[in-house]
């Protein structure tokens, strides 16, 4: 099942809030720095194919010598901040990854400037975030998205080493072991990460941010159908952004012209 995930750890999470609206901002000091970003279900596969390996003698090594099978793309096919910006955007644009259930029209913004970060920050996330509450409050709700931002936002200080270390993983190993496979049985595995497969990273990536969705929020979505609904929502908060920025707009340039007309 490309995509399948069992929980929202790592990166999952982070895919959750931006695809639902809630998490928008993002800041790192070096929008280009790669990384790694597999799928879960492919580090699964790779633990059933090691054991494969080993267990029919086909894994061999130096006596005394540890195997290490490094279940990563980066070195042949590396992620960065501003592929994933930029590929959160188009999958969303061409109607492929549309989510139930937004608070606002889903965006991804990653910046490298501090400042321009706290500025956007606070008008993205804390704003929006106090009002949405307030609102809550207001109908006998309990708030939901300032506490979310704090936990976020602890995370994010937590990772920051993680964020903005660059770490290289060989994966030499992991080629040899994929290579042993049958075609059908490699077909059957649908091993995305192969060498001759990896330019189809928009696929790839349609599939993850579907899979948060199925497996790991089990959110109803069938097929093209259930995404072209959700679109339609999705389409409406931009088209009430959009007013509210045009409304931020003409009270900006009324206020200029009382204040110097």
């Amino acid at each position: 099942m490309p995509g399948w995930m069992d929980n929202l750890n790592g990166f999952a999470i982070f895919w959750a809030v931006v695809s639902k609206g809630v998490f928008r901002i993002h800041y790192t000091k070096d929008i280009e720095m790669q990384f790694d970003l597999i799928p879960v279900d492919t580090v699964a596969k790779l633990t059933i194919l090691a054991t494969w390996a080993k267990g029919t003698g086909l894994l061999v090594h130096e006596p005394g010598e540890t195997y290490v099978l490094n279940a990563t793309v980066g070195d042949v096919k590396p992620s960065t901040y501003s592929m994933m910006q930029t590929t959160f955007r188009r999958n969303l644009e061409w109607k492929r990854t549309a989510y139930p259930g937004v608070v606002r029209f889903p965006d991804h913004l990653v910046v490298s400037n501090k400042f321009v970060y706290y500025v956007l920050e606070l008008f993205y996330h804390t704003l929006f975030g106090a009002i949405v509450d307030t609102l809550l409050s207001a109908f006998g709700q309990k708030p939901q998205l300032m506490p979310t931002y704090r936990k976020i936002a602890g995370a994010f200080a937590a990772l920051s080493y993680f964020q903005e270390t660059a770490f290289t993983f060989e994966s030499d190993n992991k080629w040899r072991l994929v290579a042993m496979l049958h075609p059908r049985d490699r077909k059957a595995f649908s091993f995305f990460d192969e060498r001759g497969e990896l330019g189809h990273w928009d696929d790839i990536s349609r599939d993850q941010l579907l899979g948060v969705c199925r497996y790991a929020l089990k959110e109803p979505i069938r097929g093209q159908e259930d995404l072209d609904k959700n679109y339609k929502l999705v389409r409406i908060f931009w088209w009430l952004e959009a007013c509210w920025y045009f409304f931020l707009a003409a009270v900006a340039v009324w206020i200029l012209a009382r204040r110097f007309g």
